[in-house]
C-alpha cells in the first residue's frame, strides 16, 4: 500500500511538472478568445529570458503567412500562430515552408500583440537565432 502512495505521489509530481497545469489551455482551442487571453496574460507576466518559443509549423491563410509556435513558460504550455510581415531572420523558414525546422527553438523571439486578425493575436518582430 505505500508503494501504490509514494508511486501516486510520484505520478502527481511527474505531471505537474509538464507544463499542463493551466485548465484555460486544456479546455479552450486556441482560437478562442479565453485561450489567447490566457496566452496574452501568461506572456505579460514572464520575462521573455524565461519564455521557450518552439517552431511548430509554417501556415499561409488567405493572403497572409503564419508560424505556428508552442510557447513555454514555467507553469503553462501553450499554441499560437504568429503573423509574419516581415520574415528578417525567420527568411529561411518562409523559403522552405517550414520543413525541417519543427521543434527548432526561435531563441528570445519577440512579438507584438495586433488586433483585428481572426487568426492571431500576435505579430514576428524579431528573433536572437534558431536552434536546431
Amino acid at each position: 500500500m505505500k508503494t501504490l502512495q509514494l508511486f501516486t505521489i510520484f505520478i502527481l509530481v511527474s505531471c505537474k511538472n509538464t507544463g499542463e497545469q493551466n485548465s484555460v489551455f486544456s479546455l479552450n482551442k486556441p482560437q478562442s478568445e479565453p485561450y489567447k487571453t490566457e496566452l496574452s496574460r501568461q506572456i505579460n507576466k514572464t520575462s521573455n529570458q524565461e519564455l521557450t518559443y518552439i517552431f511548430n509549423g509554417y501556415q499561409k491563410i488567405k493572403d497572409k503567412e503564419y508560424v505556428d509556435i508552442i510557447i513555454k513558460g514555467e507553469d503553462f504550455e501553450a499554441k499560437t500562430l504568429v503573423l509574419v510581415n516581415y520574415w528578417g531572420k525567420l527568411e529561411n523558414i518562409k523559403k522552405k515552408e517550414g520543413k525541417g525546422y519543427k521543434g527548432s527553438e526561435l531563441k528570445h523571439l519577440v512579438i507584438s500583440k495586433i488586433t483585428n486578425n481572426p487568426y492571431s493575436d500576435f505579430e514576428y518582430k524579431d528573433v536572437e537565432e534558431i536552434l536546431d
